[in-house]
């Protein structure tokens, strides 16, 4: 299954919202933010940010929520991946994108 261009727009605008709700340490829009959105085989598409922990190991990444949250909604097969950021994350990328860290991969 190939994205439309419609699908492709509103899957990064979800993905982009996912960075606003994002769970992050101080709550400031001004936090580093990631978001993610999966588009399931159905054609519903669901998004979120990341869950930051204070005990740093039980942080859960952008693309880790998504999933989750599909599942959760009886979607388990995944079509594509948005994964986006907020101006604080893309400075510390250095001007490279963010892609899915190895353990986010394994879980895709």
């Amino acid at each position: 299954m190939s994205l439309t261009p419609d699908q492709e727009c509103a899957l990064i605008a979800a993905a982009e919202e996912g960075v606003r709700h994002a769970y992050t340490e101080h709550q400031s829009p001004d936090d580093f933010r990631i978001g993610a959105a999966v588009l399931a085989e159905k054609g519903h598409i669901f998004s979120s940010g990341q869950y930051r922990s204070d005990s740093g190991s039980l942080t859960l990444h952008a693309e880790q929520c998504a999933l989750a949250y599909a599942s959760a909604h009886g979607e388990y097969g995944i079509v594509a991946l948005a994964v986006t950021w907020n101006e604080k994350a893309a400075s510390k990328s250095e001007g490279e994108s963010i892609y899915p860290c190895h353990m986010c991969k394994q879980l895709l």
